[in-house]
């Protein structure tokens, strides 16, 4: 039988043993989680990028344009642009095993994702600036080329259907 001096430091390592082995099994569970959670904010976000230019788009449909709401509407999807590079970490994707829209592509071709996550930004950022004069004939002509940056990204990085 080991003796008590022995036993101890046996029982410290069996111990730290056990206690790794817990924590390596549960991680899966945490990541899992967190993509999850990740990717409902995604969604929630993308939402309200999309109803915010719906919102703009009857505006302009409609015959005179509230100029304030769009400046607001206008201002809204110039932040939300600017952040939607934010919403896609590594992790929360399609291998995530958690359903998404977003295809593989953002994760595998950032490069790209860049560049059109970068031109919406822009051209957000623009139809903000031009709604903000009061300019109701170029805000909306910018409009439709943030949509169109809009369907390029969709085109691109969304599964289709979805």
């Amino acid at each position: 039988m080991p003796s008590p001096s022995f036993r101890r430091p046996l029982a410290i390592v069996a111990l730290g043993l056990v206690s790794a082995a817990l924590l390596t099994a549960a991680l899966p569970v945490v990541a899992a989680v967190d993509a999850s959670q990740v990717i409902t904010a995604r969604q929630d976000n993308l939402k309200l990028l999309g109803k915010t230019a719906k919102a703009l788009k009857a505006q302009f449909e409609g015959g005179a344009p509230d100029k304030a709401a769009v400046a607001d509407e206008a201002k809204t999807m110039a932040r939300l642009a600017a952040a939607l590079p934010s919403w896609f970490p590594a992790g929360t994707g399609p291998s995530s095993g958690v359903k998404t829209a977003a295809k593989a592509e953002i994760w595998t071709d950032p490069a790209d994702f860049k560049k059109a996550s970068d031109a919406l930004t822009a051209q957000t950022a623009k139809l903000a600036q031009l709604a903000a004069t009061g300019d109701m004939p170029a805000t909306g002509a910018q409009a439709k080329l943030v949509s169109q940056a809009c369907g390029d990204c969709h085109h691109q990085f969304k599964v289709k259907g979805d």
